[in-house]
């Protein structure tokens, strides 16, 4: 999720893991609104210790 609004729909909706893009929000304010973990790019994030398919090296 790449707003504070967004970020803050998943915390309260429970999910187990918020995770914030910082594209437009910056990475405090994401972290403000509840994002467990903010990258800044989606291919940032790691499956069981790999890349995501197609994310590219």
């Amino acid at each position: 999720m790449d707003a504070p609004a967004g970020v803050a729909a998943g915390r309260a909706g429970g999910f187990a893991l918020v995770v914030g893009v910082a594209r437009r929000a910056s990475r405090e304010r994401l972290e403000e609104a509840g994002a467990d973990v903010v990258v800044g790019r989606l291919t940032e994030l790691l499956v069981e210790g790999r890349p995501l398919p197609g994310a590219g090296s």
